[in-house]
This record gives structure tokens, sequence and C-alpha cells, in this order.
């Protein structure tokens, strides 16, 4: 079977390590190429691949472009002006900016961060999704009650003032101005969500808005022309037909690989002085001290 540009991609991005320092590129597929039987010799392979890498680095860069998007983590990337090098998307650039290798850093734990959001019961998702409400700048993010919750599981309220270009030192409009962002948690993390689940939300939020629901959200004011976000977030996927539907409304939403990101970009659960995720402050950080407030406001 004739080896392909794809098959070296995919062959690329499972062999290397988010982590790893550049590699002749050329060469990297060489010997991926040698490796699986495609050539006897790595002379050979070189000449077998050639051809090949400017496909490939056309591969990596619409992945990485894609990834970022989309608010998702990149395992690999081109490196040099030529992008003649490749190297792990985590690798400690020394010649980057402070920011900019703490947060590379960071997103090498997302598969870790992916798995303990599985690992999360459905109770738990929900107060997780009000701290990522707190990680966005909500004041006051809250869960609702568990069961007959009226299809919004968690809410807060985004302050503009000081957030707003506005060139008045003493306040203005941003003084009184708000967001309610208002959503459900989805914890289906082997499931894609259906355009049902977007259409059921689009209601929810029509009858917060209009006070036509039968049900009462505390700590939630939404009055008809208050601004708000309305939020899907699930540690699965959303199926095409929802992705399609969630563009249209306007609707916001996070799947499980963009949660993770997120999560791993905030810090949650990654003591960055010794560059390691743990689990238990991820927990704790992410969902107990969420309920802790829970407890205090009850």
């Amino acid at each position: 079977m004739a080896l392909g540009a794809e098959d070296l991609t995919r062959l690329l991005v499972e062999h290397m390590d988010p982590g790893a320092p550049p590699q002749d590129l050329h060469l990297c597929l060489a010997e991926l190429a040698q490796a699986n039987h495609h050539a006897s010799s790595i002379n050979d392979a070189l000449e077998l691949v050639e051809a090949l890498v400017p496909k490939v680095q056309e591969t990596l860069d619409s992945m990485r472009n894609a990834a970022i998007q989309s608010g998702t983590t990149w395992e690999i990337e081109l490196f040099g002006s030529g992008g003649e090098w490749v190297r792990g998307a985590s690798f400690d650039d020394p010649v980057l900016p402070a920011d900019d290798r703490t947060a590379r850093s960071r997103r090498a734990f997302v598969t870790h961060t992916k798995g303990s959001l599985r690992g999360l019961s459905h109770r738990d998702f929900e107060f997780a999704c009000a701290t990522v409400l707190r990680l966005l700048g909500c004041q006051d993010p809250r869960t609702t009650r568990h069961s007959n919750d009226g299809g919004i599981d968690f809410h807060g309220r985004l302050e503009l003032k000081g957030r707003l270009d506005s060139p008045f030192p003493y306040g203005g409009l941003d003084d009184r101005a708000r967001v309610w962002l208002i959503g459900q948690a989805k914890h289906y993390p082997t499931s894609n969500l259906g355009p049902a689940v977007v259409r059921e939300m689009v209601g929810t939020a029509e009858l917060a808005r209009t006070g036509g629901a039968l049900q009462e959200w505390p700590g939630l004011r939404l009055s008809p022309f208050d601004a708000s976000l309305i939020l899907i977030f699930t540690t699965g996927g959303f199926s095409i037909g929802a992705k399609a539907l969630l563009e249209r409304s306007g609707m916001l939403s996070m799947d499980g690989d963009q949660l993770a990101t997120f999560l791993c970009d905030a810090g949650v659960g990654i003591r960055d002085s010794d560059n390691v995720f743990d689990s238990d402050m991820f927990h704790e950080d992410l969902v107990e001290s969420a309920k802790r407030v829970a407890d205090i406001r009850r």
C-alpha cells in the first residue's frame, strides 16, 4: 500500500511527544517510513518522503490553525523560517516570553484534564461549569437544584464596569451594564449531543427572559432586555446538526476538548512549580470550591 502525506502526518502526530524538542522534519518522516516498513534503508526512505514533505507541512499548519480557531490544543507544530523543523507544541522554548512558556507547558496536560473531567459525576460537572463561569470573570456564579431545574444548570453575571473602552474616568454606561451567562451542563463523555438539546435550551432561555417559566432560579434576575449569553457545556461532543444549530442561534458551546484546553490554560489542577498535574488539586479547585460556596449561600 502506497504511503501518502495523510498517513505520514498521522504517524508523526502519534509518534511525537507534546514536549519533544525540534527535529528535522524530512528526516523524522523518513525514519517513520522506514520503521513502518515502507523503505529498507534510511536513504530510500528519505527519497520516498521527499515529495510528501510540502503536503505534510500544509496539513500540520491547517491542523494548528483549526485548533486555534476552535479553542483546542494542537499536539505538534512546524518550526523554523521554512517549516523545516517539527517540535511538540508544549516544547519549552526559552526564546518565548514567560507567559507563553507557561501556557505551552500547561497544555501538555490536556489529556489528563479531559480524563479527570470525564470521571466527574453529573452533579459535580454542574459545579465545574459554575467554576468555569468564575474563571471567565462572572460575579456570583451558581448552580441550580439538581432535579427539576427548568433546563438551566448554572448561571452567572458578568459586570462590564472597566471592561468597555470608555475614555471617561468616572464611569458611565459601563457602570450599569452587565451580561448574564446562562447554561446547561451535559455530562456525556462518550456521546455527541444532537440538535434537540440546542432547541430545548433556546426555549428555556426565552422562557427565563420573558418570565414565562414555571421555575425560579435563585440569583438569576433576567429582565426582558438584559444582555445574555446562552451556553451549553459538554464533556462529549456535538453532532453536525447540533453544531449548525448552535451557529445559527448564536449560542455558545464548549465540548470536552475545548473545556479541557480552557482549564489547562487557567492552570486548574496544574502545579507550575514542578510542572505536574495533580488530580486531587484539580477536583478541589474545580468542584469542591464551588460546592463550599453553594453551602455558604444556603
